[in-house]
């Protein structure tokens, strides 16, 4: 008894309907599945952008910005004309908005020099982009033999402050999250706290529209000038007098920068230095600084070198070329300190640090490490006299302690591993105040109190101790950063309740300045008598930390709160993607066993227009914020339309789904289905098990950290729970088999583990990625091994392909040509990379290296366009047929032999499909592991190696659940019909009749879990490959240097690009392998209309449950969690970077299935130009059809049935050549089809060249 649907009702024998159900449709073309396939997907993919989108808009952090414009006091706190404090609160508190409160809350106006007046008037900042902290301060204690390559190779900066001890400080820069080039400048010329989204009037782009020291040197006529990073370029495009940009992406260069740096710099400095002497001998008047001014007198210039940067992510920081580079500088800065002339400040700096790798981007210790150097040539920095150093040390005593009193605070503000430590935001009104200038509006920093500790005469006619000073600029720091805050606080509200816990300090602060001024003006004390006895001395030193605790505490809770988290637009994009992956399951559920359901587009429309209209009034924003400025809002009524559209949306589509579905169920037979064989009966609830416990899983931090080693641990356990239920497999040659895919699966599991690269709070881990924990580089025996696993994946892509009977046409092509040579040239291009990294300059000068690199890595391009043409020019399923004998019919309908049947044979249609997306799955990894690293490719081998022990165990699952179905029905006929007497034509017939049976007898087998199961293994070893490749949920895992593999420069189209493959390769090739789970290992059926509907139907139920269902529902607790954490301790450190990931791959590797789905799809309709082929060989993802060729007189062609030809396949069952007639065409067709296909390898080959000639040019 075969295992078949039950006949339809014009088939023979078929029972008779009811009279009241209506005819049966009939089913759908591929074609036509196809388009359900990706309208629904389509469908399901805006659901979730939409939901993504207003997560976002809520999570990402925010803040509003500012336009007013600071102004400076112009009167010192210690004159007749001073306004009280209390006088000063009342303007603050009346006029808020104005931009004269900070001159009104400080007793001056802006049409007067700022109090204090310059003590410099020109600053030279040296940015070193990634100078951590530890690569200049000097070492005496590691001996020179075991020093690294990062340590003390910038002795300069010690030996300065050994010989000028007044005129040299050092410090620990502190930098804030996120640690990445652009952010950092930001701050260092505004004082704030920029975020990945501002919100204000430079939403969109990426210039400084907030008050900033850049446009004050301006309004003060002074020049500014760069050189170096085009960053800078993009902040001020309008702001900076001369500029010598230089590009910044590309990270192997590690010289033109500084080089282009160094020659514009000493130039600068030489004319400054002989302006400077001829002014001081009387050869040139005194000019003053405008902005018509000579090029040597220039008030900030910016020298930005690239090349430790660079180092970092080229090579990582324990190697030579981070040592090379750090001595470079080192030379630069002896000759700038020897250039550099009286009245100019010079700053050496990095805007962040680097990690154990030599990247940045996250908040880990190492990249918030950033050094800081302060020199001046003649005007000492620092009061190195008794009383100087009594007052310095009783404020630095109050710092520390201040510091461990601070609640929130990540790293102390004054000492951190025994070294002066200072926010690096600092430095903004630092430069400001020593500079004679307003500090901005909206910086959040504290002046460095050492450089204030200084008596300047001149300011009051008579002496003034370092103390007084120091706190008179104390207190203008803290007024400017109250009007601020004062400001901020009337345009969002929920920040007012937030910072008001510090309004007290600042008020005992007022209070304190209020007694020391009016006790000194009762006294008539005009000097430093005030502070000259102990207890007038501790009361200004109390008074300055009362100042400094204000602003500090102001600080921290602007770090916690600002960030603005639209909690309302985060619940909605939540609410979103929780109701998508339900209907995405219902749908799935509704579609599993028929043609895919598609509701109404109409109603769809309906329900999100009538349910739109509901959000243009905007009440969610009007109700949850009836008094806030609605320009200030986060949440707007476009948000609002999307959302309620949406919810709409899904509703209609709830209708029209269980519509159609119960009008299928009233008019579809019932099925006669033998019910899931207990071999593969819980395979559903182990996938289900891994799913839920990988879903529940994410809302741990520990989980997030650690996720690398969980995710071995969920693919291992599948890897023995199945090994475990193959024991049971009667069929001994197919538990073999699975217990032989299971234990190659586990160990490629394992052998992918061993690829780590590590987070910073992951502890003692360590890492094998790169050759060491302090490099970037790969070790050196990386390329043997990447060798020896593209060998191992040839070997194994032509053994899956002949198996399916594709080891011929484009699946010898691709097995033979084109994946071993595209191989081959990436492990060239990798191991002359090791070679170079290394600097193995015994094999080949550096130089020629880089060349040959360059052109191997261009070569490397050329194999992409040969796979595409090799697609979409050649036929899927067409091989030579050797002299053999054949089956055709005779007149009665018999099979004969005949022995001179020659031409194409056409291999089984659903075996074809499988083969042939194999074929293109396999391009798809060429193309991912041209892109990765040395380890990045040992890993994309093992991953594909996965995939192929994955389907392979699908297929064999499928097999023995037909076989415990066969088994059981043999006993059923044994026991109903006792004939056994058939002669051998018979037997042949019946043989052959249970093999079509069991085929045919698959699509009534609910496979279900089998698949659910491995789909939910696709997307874990997804995530594992992620992780193996190199890559954490952290931006410093981003490989930047992979961008100019083949580039002599920054493309910003394919640097990008070549950066997404890089990153998410691995998931995009498992994600990419989910039609393969229904495809690989189908029997033939002799409908072949409904078999290419039906693999149509699976391929598209398939990506529908892996995309919007499992990685749907991971998407979506992510998203959940990570709104759940938003105040969070670890929340950018673990949740924002995790959200960010997800968020971007999710999208991208939904969308980019679609498009490789209907690529393929436009790919199998486009018909031979001339008409020579017939359609269907070009059907490539579906299957061909039959192929006719020339014999004789009659045209007949090869079928191999049920699950492979003869010798190509490892599953049990027969082999059956039938033979079918078909009404001859031409007589050429043959010939005529093999000239297309070989014209077709010509002209790929001819465009390859071509465009290879052109790219090496």
């Amino acid at each position: 008894m075969s295992l078949r649907r039950q006949p339809s009702a014009a088939g023979a024998g078929a029972t008779p309907l009811p009279p009241t159900r209506a005819p049966l449709p009939q089913p759908l073309s591929a074609s036509a599945q196809f388009r359900r396939i990706a309208a629904v997907l389509l469908l399901v993919l805006g659901i979730h952008g939409a939901g993504l989108f207003l997560f976002k808009e809520g999570y990402l952090l925010t803040r509003l910005e500012l336009n007013s414009t600071a102004t400076c006091p112009t009167v010192p706190p210690w004159s007749a004309d001073f306004v009280p404090p209390a006088a000063a609160a009342s303007a603050s508190r009346s006029q808020p908005v104005a931009n004269h409160a900070n001159a009104r809350a400080a007793g001056g106006a802006t049409s007067k020099a700022c109090w204090p007046h310059a003590r410099f008037h020109r600053t030279l900042l040296i940015m070193i982009d990634a100078l951590r902290f530890d690569f200049i301060a000097y070492n005496e204690s590691i001996p020179p033999t075991a020093t690294p390559y990062y340590i003390n190779k910038v002795p300069v900066i010690s030996r300065m402050l050994k010989t000028r001890p007044a005129h040299s400080l050092l410090y620990r820069g502190l930098a804030d999250p996120p640690t990445t080039t652009l952010q950092r400048l930001i701050a260092l010329m505004t004082g704030a706290l920029p975020t990945l989204v501002d919100a204000g009037s430079n939403f969109g782009s990426s210039a400084i529209r907030e008050d900033n020291l850049v446009g004050h040197l301006q309004r003060a006529g002074r020049r500014v000038v760069s050189m170096g990073d085009d960053t800078w370029d993009r902040l001020f495009p309008t702001s900076l007098n001369e500029t010598y940009p230089y590009p910044s992406f590309d990270v192997w260069d590690l010289h033109s920068v500084d080089e282009g740096v160094i020659s514009h710099l000493f130039p600068a400095l030489e004319k400054r230095r002989r302006s400077a002497a001829a002014a001081a001998a009387g050869a040139a008047g005194t000019r003053t600084s405008t902005g018509n001014d000579s090029d040597s007198d220039w008030g900030l210039l910016i020298a930005h070198f690239l090349g430790v940067d660079h180092a970092g992510h080229r090579y990582g920081p324990g190697h030579p070329a981070m040592g090379d580079k750090l001595i470079q500088m080192d030379g630069v800065l002896q000759r700038v300190f020897d250039a550099v002339d009286d009245g100019t400040l010079v700053i050496v700096m990095g805007d962040h640090g680097m990690d154990t790798k030599g990247d940045h981007g996250g908040d880990s210790d190492a990249e918030l490490d950033a050094g800081l150097f302060l020199y001046s040539s003649s005007t000492p920095l620092t009061d190195v006299s008794a009383a100087g150093q009594r007052s310095m040390a009783a404020v630095l005593d109050g710092l520390t302690a201040m510091d461990k009193q601070l609640a929130g605070a990540s790293h102390p503000f004054s000492q951190w591993e025994g070294t002066r430590t200072v926010p690096q935001i600092d430095l903004v009104a630092t430069v400001a105040l020593l500079m004679g200038l307003p500090i901005p509006y909206g910086s959040l920093g504290t002046a460095i109190p050492e450089l204030f500790l200084v008596g300047e005469k001149r300011w009051w006619g008579s002496g003034v101790s370092g103390i007084e000073h120091l706190v008179a600029v104390a207190r203008i720091n803290a007024v400017q950063l109250h009007t601020y805050i004062a400001e901020y606080s009337q345009r969002r509200r929920e920040a007012a309740a937030a910072f008001a816990d510090a309004s007290p300090v600042f008020a005992r602060a007022e209070q304190a300045f209020e007694r020391l001024a009016f006790a000194g003006s009762a006294s008539g004390s005009r000097s430093g008598s005030r502070s000259g006895t102990e207890s007038g001395h501790q009361a200004f030193v109390d008074t300055y930390l009362l100042y400094a605790r204000y602003m500090r505490e102001t600080l921290l809770i602007a770090r916690k709160i600002w960030s603005r988290f639209e909690t309302s637009l985060m619940y909605m994009g939540d609410t979103v993607l929780v109701l998508g992956v339900v209907a995405t399951g219902g749908l799935a559920a509704a579609s599993w066993y028929s043609d895919m359901i598609v509701p109404s587009w109409r109603l769809l429309a309906a329900g999100f227009g009538c349910a739109g209209v509901a959000g243009i009034g905007g009440f969610i924003g009007t109700t949850l914020y009836p008094g806030e400025d609605k320009a200030t809002l986060m949440i707007s009524p476009r948000h609002e339309v999307l959302f309620f559209g949406i919810l709409g949306l899904l509703a209609a589509l709830a209708v029209s789904v269980a519509t159609q579905w119960q009008r299928r169920v009233s008019t579809t037979p019932p099925m006669s289905s033998p019910g899931a064989p207990s071999c593969i009966r819980y395979h559903g609830a182990l996938g289900a098990a891994l799913w839920a416990m990988y879903v529940g899983c994410i809302g741990s931090d520990s989980f997030t950290i650690f996720e690398d080693h969980v995710l071995t641990h969920f693919v291992q356990l599948f890897a023995a729970v199945t090994a475990f239920r193959a024991l049971f497999v009667p069929d001994a040659r197919l538990r073999s088999q699975i217990l032989t895919r299971m234990g190659g699966f586990f160990v490629l599991a394992r052998c992918l583990h061993a690829s780590t690269i590590c987070r910073g709070d992951q502890g003692y881990c360590s890492p094998t990625f790169n050759g060491s924990s302090q490099s970037s580089v790969a070790a050196l025996h990386t390329p043997v091994l990447l060798g020896v696993v593209s060998l191992c994946v040839v070997w194994a892509l032509r053994t899956a392909l002949r198996r399916e009977g594709m080891d011929a046409g484009v699946g010898r092509f691709a097995s033979r040509w084109i994946v071993p040579v595209a191989l081959f040239l990436a492990w060239v291009y990798w191991l002359i990379d090791t070679v170079e990294a290394h600097e193995l300059d015994w094999v080949a000068p550096a130089r020629d290296l880089e060349t040959f690199k360059f052109y191997v890595a261009r070569c490397m391009w050329c194999t992409i366009p040969v796979a595409v043409g090799a697609l979409v020019r050649s036929p899927a399923c067409v091989a030579d047929a050797p002299k053999r004998s054949g089956m055709k019919q005779d007149g009665t309908g018999s099979a004969t032999a005949d022995a001179d049947a020659r031409g194409s044979v056409f291999v089984d249609r659903a075996r074809t499909a499988s083969g042939t997306y194999l074929v293109i799955l396999a391009f798809v990894y060429v193309t991912m592991s041209l892109f990765q690293k040395p380890m990045g490719g040992v890993a994309m081998g093992l991953a594909f190696l996965q995939v192929l022990c994955l389907i392979d165990n699908v297929a064999l699952w499928r097999l023995a659940a037909l076989s415990e179905v066969q088994r059981r029905n043999k006993k059923q006929e044994d026991g109903q019909d006792g004939q056994d007497g058939q002669d051998g034509h018979d037997k042949h017939d019946n043989g052959n009749a249970d093999c079509n049976a069991a085929a045919d007898g698959a699509a009534g087998l609910d496979l279900t879990g089998v698949y659910f199961e491995h789909l939910v293994l696709l997307l874990l070893c997804g995530q594992r490959a992620f992780f193996s490749t190199g890559h954490q949920n952290a931006l410093p895992s981003i490989q930047y240097e992979v961008g100019f593999i083949g580039l002599d420069g920054v493309n910003w189209i394919l640097s990008p690009m070549f950066i997404g493959i890089n990153t998410y390769g691995g998931p995009i090739l498992f994600a990419l392998a989910v039609p393969l789970v229904p495809l690989w290992g189908h029997g033939h059926s002799r409908e072949a209309r409904r078999l290419a509907a039906r693999i149509a139907r699976e391929v598209g139920q398939a990506m529908l449950v892996y995309h919007g269902l499992i990685s749907g529902a991971e998407v979506t607790g992510v998203t959940v969690f990570v709104g759940w954490f938003r105040r969070h301790s670890q929340a950018w450190r673990v949740w924002g970077p995790k959200y960010i990931f997800y968020f971007v791959g999710h999208s991208g590797i939904f969308a980019l299935g679609i498009v490789m789905l209907g690529v393929v799809h436009q790919s199998s309709n486009d018909t031979d130009k001339a008409g020579h082929l017939d359609e269907a060989i070009r059907n490539f993802i579906w299957g061909c059809s039959p192929v006719t060729f020339r014999d004789g007189a009659e045209r007949v062609f090869f079928n191999g049935s049920c699950f492979g030809a003869a010798n190509h396949s490892d599953y049990s069952c027969s082999v059956l050549l039938e033979g079918y007639s078909y009404p001859p065409k031409s007589s050429s067709d043959a010939v005529v089809g093999v000239a297309s296909i070989g014209r077709t390898m010509a002209a790929v080959a001819a465009y390859a060249g071509v465009l290879g000639a052109v790219m090496m040019l």
